[in-house]
């Protein structure tokens, strides 16, 4: 027996049966990795935003999820998780909307462009919304590092001035084999 990439056995003589069985799972994996996935994931494990751009904000940074943007959807959203405030708390936990910060889906739309690359998505610009008092969105785009971070960007039109890099807090946990 012989073990090739992926981990596909092959019996080395095998009879016709064996054979023919081997085709055959063979044909229904490569089916199965034509056919798309059934909703997007986006970046795996929760993110820390790092501080702040704005100065009013304190320093504070959010821990966020990415995740489907609804069933059966391919498009990936951003949910926060958990509000930092190194400085002590703001008193600012709901937004100008209405909604409470931790569990607003932040990043909307987001699209994966293959090779760790999500663009065309919105980002509420969370920070800048609760100084203002109403809600600002940016268009966004995502890179993924080698070394785990996310290199995310804010744009409005072709002028970008929001660029942060967002670490990894928890990794995702790997399913079981």
């Amino acid at each position: 027996m012989r073990v090739i990439d992926g981990g596909v056995i092959l019996a080395i003589g095998a009879g016709g049966k064996a054979r023919r069985m081997m085709k055959a799972a063979l044909a229904f994996l490569s089916m199965m990795s034509a056919v798309a996935p059934a909703a997007a994931s986006g970046p795996q494990g929760i993110f820390n935003t790092g501080p702040s751009l704005e100065k009013e904000a304190n320093g504070a940074s959010l821990n966020i999820r990415f995740h489907a943007c609804g069933e059966d959807s391919d498009k990936i959203c951003a949910t926060v998780l958990e509000t930092i405030e190194p400085n002590g708390p703001s008193g600012k936990s709901v937004l100008p909307n209405g909604q409470p910060v931790v569990g607003f889906v932040f990043i909307k739309d987001l699209e994966a462009k293959g090779e760790g690359k999500y663009r065309d998505g919105k980002i509420a610009a969370i920070d800048e919304s609760l100084i203002k008092g109403k809600m600002i969105w940016y268009d966004i785009k995502i890179d993924e590092n080698v070394d785990g971070t996310l290199a995310a960007t804010g744009c409005l039109g072709f002028i970008c001035p929001r660029k942060m890099r967002w670490t990894t807090v928890s990794p995702a946990v790997a399913a079981p084999q």
